[in-house]
């Protein structure tokens, strides 16, 4: 996890809305759990 963002890791191949996801995932984590992001997304935030 370099730079500690989802678009700057490999997770941005598997979610291209990363930059969506990064938003979501500051605002409410556990937002993560409804929309099913990767369970790295987590370690990235």
């Amino acid at each position: 996890m370099q730079g500690g963002r989802l678009d700057d890791g490999p997770t941005a191949r598997e979610w291209p809305h990363s930059r969506r996801f990064s938003l979501v995932t500051v605002r409410n984590p556990g937002a993560i759990s409804r929309t099913g992001a990767h369970p790295q997304a987590l370690a990235n935030r």
